[in-house]
C-alpha cells in the first residue's frame, strides 16, 4: 500500500501493547501494514512512519516515553489515548481510570466497521479480553481472561514436571501423551470460554456480531461454532476514527 506521505491526512498509529508495539500507517487509500517492534527492542520509527504529520497512540504500559520521545525528534504531533478524549461510544464502566486503552480503541474499531450493530469483540493477546457493545454504540461491559501464552506458561511455572509449550493446530479435543493433553486444556478450554461469552451476549442482546481480532486469533478463526468476523487491523480502525474525533482543527 503505497500513501503519498505529504498528504496531512496520514495519520501515523501506534499501539503499544504488553509483549510488543505495532505501528501501521492510514490514509486515503485505507491501511497500510502492520509493523510489530518486540517488547524490549529499541523503538525507532522508519523513514516512511516518520514523514507522517500527526498521530495517535495508545499504550497499556506504565511510563512509556520511549513513543512520545521519539515522536517529538520526527516533529510529529501526536495525541496520546487518554481519559478527556472524546470517543464514539458510551460505557457504563465503573472504573474508567482503569479501562484499557486498547480496549476503547477495539469498542471504536466495532462501531468504525458495524455501526448500528450489537457486537461482541475477542482480543486475543497476551490477555484475552471480551467487551460487548449495543447497536446503540453502549458499551455494557466485558471481562479480562489469561492469555494462550500465560496459560501454558502456568502450568509449566506451577509444576515440577509439565513442559512449557507452543499453541498448535489442528487442537485434539482430547489429547493423547502429556503435551496433547496440555494443548487440548489451553486451547480447547479456550475455545469453551469464548463460544460460552458469545452464548451469553446473544441471550442478552439477540443478534449480534462477533469480532474476532488480536495476535493468537489465528488459532481459533476457524474453531468456534459461531460465525465470526477475523480483523487484525480492528484496533487501528479505532484508533484512527478516535483520532478524527479529536485532531485539533
Amino acid at each position: 500500500l503505497s500513501f503519498g506521505l505529504q498528504n496531512s491526512v496520514v495519520i501515523l498509529l501506534i499501539d503499544s501493547g504488553n509483549s510488543s508495539t505495532k505501528i501501521c500507517l492510514s490514509g486515503p487509500e485505507g491501511f497500510g501494514p502492520v509493523r510489530r517492534i518486540s517488547l524490549g527492542e529499541k523503538f525507532e520509527l522508519s523513514k516512511e512512519e516518520a514523514m507522517a504529520k500527526n498521530c495517535i497512540y495508545s499504550t497499556v504500559r506504565n511510563n512509556d516515553l520511549t513513543i512520545s520521545d521519539e515522536l517529538k525528534r520526527n516533529g510529529i504531533l501526536s495525541i496520546s489515548m487518554n481519559p478527556g478524549l472524546s470517543l464514539p461510544f458510551t460505557s457504563e464502566y465503573g472504573s474508567p481510570e482503569t479501562f484499557g486503552n486498547d480496549r476503547k480503541a477495539l469498542l471504536a474499531g466495532a462501531t468504525a466497521s458495524f455501526p448500528g450493530k450489537n457486537c461482541i469483540l475477542v482480543s486475543m493477546g497476551t490477555c484475552i479480553t471480551y467487551d460487548i457493545i449495543n447497536r446503540e454504540a453502549h458499551h455494557l461491559g466485558g471481562r479480562i481472561a489469561p492469555g494462550m501464552r500465560m496459560r501454558f506458561e502456568a502450568l509449566n511455572n506451577y509444576t515440577d514436571k509439565l513442559p512449557l509449550l507452543e499453541p498448535s493446530k489442528p487442537i485434539e479435543s482430547f489429547g493423547t501423551s502429556t503435551e496433547g493433553s496440555i494443548k487440548s486444556g489451553v486451547q480447547m478450554g479456550i475455545i469453551s470460554e469464548i463460544n460460552e461469552a458469545i452464548r451469553l451476549a446473544r441471550k442478552e442482546l439477540g443478534s449480534l456480531k462477533v469480532l474476532l481480532t488480536g495476535g493468537d486469533a489465528k488459532f481459533f478463526d476457524n474453531s468456534l461454532k459461531y460465525e465470526i468476523f477475523a480483523d487484525p487491523k480492528l484496533l487501528f480502525k479505532g484508533l484512527h476514527k478516535i483520532y478524527t474525533l479529536n485532531a485539533p482543527s
